[in-house]
């Protein structure tokens, strides 16, 4: 049987199979993924000597943080690029400029993709049992936005007076926007 730990490093139909399956929503330690909880995505090198790694981890809580950045500083090693992201916004959806409607609009894929990769938006979906906000490859834009609008993570970015969402529309292949 796969441990938790061997699942994230599995083929990426695996993981929608996970989610479909009922296995998801449990994070690299075992414990239960809680959304109300802040969680962030730690990314940094580590160089010593002539050695340097790489270190990506998803849904670490502070005092993860904490000790990783703690123990990687033991002795000559040296952390450089580091991020520290909050797992909620790399979730959202990546908003970017249309010139045409001058204002920003969400775009098709999450900020997560955008930053990192859709490997990591999958493992993602696989740890928290939610599904992705960016667009899928089975939907169309236009079902993609009703989806958007419907979702608790961004139903408020379309409640009239927020930034522009709530008067945005998908029509015929384009952003619209509605005035009020």
């Amino acid at each position: 049987m796969l441990t938790h730990r061997d699942k994230v490093k599995v083929h990426s139909s695996w993981l929608d199979g996970c989610v479909e399956s009922g296995n998801a929503g449990f994070l690299l330690d075992g414990s239960p993924y809680d959304p109300e909880k802040d969680y962030y995505m730690i990314d940094f090198y580590s160089e010593k000597g002539k050695y340097v790694a790489h270190y990506t981890n998803a849904f670490s809580d502070l005092t993860f943080l904490f000790h990783i950045t703690r123990e990687h500083r033991i002795g000559e090693e040296i952390i450089d690029n580091v991020k520290v992201l909050p797992e909620k916004w790399l979730s959202q959806p990546k908003k970017k400029w249309d010139k045409n409607l001058s204002c920003y609009v969400p775009d098709f894929i999450t900020n997560r993709q955008n930053v990192f990769s859709g490997h990591e938006e999958q493992t993602a979906v696989m740890l928290t049992g939610e599904q992705t906000l960016s667009l899928m490859s089975d939907e169309t834009p236009e079902e993609w936005f009703i989806r958007l609008k419907k979702d608790p993570r961004t139903a408020e970015k379309f409640e009239a007076g927020y930034h522009d969402y709530s008067e945005l529309s998908w029509v015929d292949g384009k952003w619209t926007r509605e005035k009020n």
